[in-house]
């Protein structure tokens, strides 16, 4: 995509959160927040570290908690990427549930409707 297509292409989408492959591999996911001539500005999500979160709180009172347990803290920092720099952008995946549940013939749910 040559670089008058990607400059549209980021005008279209600016406020959406976003992926953006770069031409050596890397995929960055962020907000596109503004474009010019010259390349594109993106709000880039970055984890916080362990001692970065100590700020919010500690939810239980034990520091051998492991991380598998505690809430995902991220930031967003302001990146700007070069045009030449973009192979393609495209839409962060958000996975929805499926909506409304239906029962199987024969089962009712325990409850009577309306609520």
């Amino acid at each position: 995509m040559d670089e008058r297509n990607m400059q549209d292409e980021c005008k279209k989408h600016i406020g959406s959160h976003m992926l953006l492959e770069t031409t050596d591999g890397q995929t960055i996911d962020g907000i596109i927040e503004s474009t010019d001539d010259q390349g594109v500005t993106m709000m880039v999500a970055e984890e916080m570290t362990r001692e970065e979160r100590q700020y919010f709180g500690d939810f239980n009172g034990d520091d051998d908690y492991d991380d598998r347990h505690r809430p995902r803290f991220r930031r967003f920092r302001r990146r700007r990427f070069p045009f030449p720099f973009i192979r393609r952008l495209f839409y962060y995946p958000y996975y929805y549930p499926y909506y409304p549940y239906y029962y199987p013939s024969g089962y009712y749910p325990p409850y009577a409707y309306p609520y």
